[in-house]
């Protein structure tokens, strides 16, 4: 008798091949992410220099990396906090812009609900990225933001432990609006605002693009098309924060701000002097390179010293 094998019996994938294939795919992805780091930190920090009339630094440049890892701090704290509400928010914009007519009240109230989330998500990753890396001096009320995201945790774990569904939801979007209104009155500074508007403007992309690719899944070729635009408004976003937001992170940090410092020059290195009054200046740091330090004087005057011609340097702002 020839024996009988059932057909639902399958090989057990071996944890070998599983690792293999694991490894397979980081390998494939970490020159890709490696190759974005440099191509945005190349777009920010060109952006930023652009400012100072400093127009190339060199292709192989460690700082495009130190640059290019702020960009993906920014875009990483956008997906943690933002990634979730606007993925729930995207379907119900499409499904109301294509049949508003027929919208009932309730899904209305849903839709308010949903961007008061997104709103209140927004201003919490604009904190977060201005708290750790932005050169401006917070308030001291801007820490009620962490204490009111902790009672509206527990309110809305209270309420929802209750069935009280209702007042769950009333009490989480009257805590989400007072978050709004406090972050806008007490710790918005223009600097702050910037990062806002760069923190909108990634969510509106993505909220566009999902919604595309909603649309045309079936379509191969758009989907393409899609993908391009993508990376051209990306490329938009790196080059606005280079020029806004780059030069407002501490360095510290791996940013642009600027450093304040004393520099003894020695006379006989300098190529030009024409902006130099004596063999000690005040200036701010704009950049250094390998080879030539860019200074900011006080008159606002551009200086580029060579290397070679600096004694030393003290740091008049310890802190930067």
């Amino acid at each position: 008798m020839s024996e009988i094998r059932s057909n639902d019996q399958r090989p057990e994938p071996q944890d070998g091949s599983i690792g293999r294939s694991f490894f397979g795919i980081v390998a494939k992805l970490v020159p890709a992410m490696v190759a974005a780091i440099y191509l945005y930190g190349f777009l920010v920090l060109t952006s930023h220099l652009g400012k100072f009339g400093i127009t190339t630094t060199g292709i192989l440049d460690a700082s495009y990396f130190v640059a290019g890892a702020t960009f993906v701090y920014l875009v990483a704290i956008w997906g943690i906090f933002l990634l979730r509400p606007v993925r729930a928010l995207t379907p119900w914009i499409d499904k109301m812009s294509r049949h508003p007519e027929t919208t009932p009240i309730g899904s209305i109230g849903y839709l308010l609900y949903q961007i008061v989330e997104v709103c209140v998500h927004l201003c919490l990753a604009t904190f977060t990225f201005s708290l750790v890396l932005v050169d401006s001096t917070l308030p001291a009320s801007s820490w009620a933001i962490p204490t009111l995201v902790l009672l509206i945790v527990f309110s809305g774990y209270l309420t929802g432990q209750m069935g009280n569904r209702p007042l769950h939801y009333i009490l989480i979007s009257l805590s989400r609006i007072v978050i709004i209104v406090f972050f806008f009155s007490s710790i918005a500074t223009p600097d702050i605002l910037l990062i806002l508007g760069i923190l909108g403007g990634l969510s509106a992309l993505f909220n566009y693009v999902g919604q595309e690719f909603q649309k045309r899944r079936n379509s191969p070729e758009q989907q393409v098309y899609l993908v391009g635009f993508c990376a051209i408004m990306l490329t938009t976003i790196a080059v606005l924060f280079g020029s806004v937001v780059y030069g407002k992170i501490k360095r510290s940090y791996g940013g642009g701000a600027h450093v304040s410092v004393a520099v003894s020059i020695n006379q006989a290195e300098v190529r030009s002097d024409e902006f130099i009054d004596g063999p000690t200046i005040m200036a701010d740091v704009v950049h250094v390179s390998d080879a030539d330090l860019y200074l900011v004087l006080a008159d606002s005057q551009h200086l580029v010293l060579s290397r070679s011609a600096v004694l030393w340097i003290r740091l008049l702002d310890p802190d930067s």
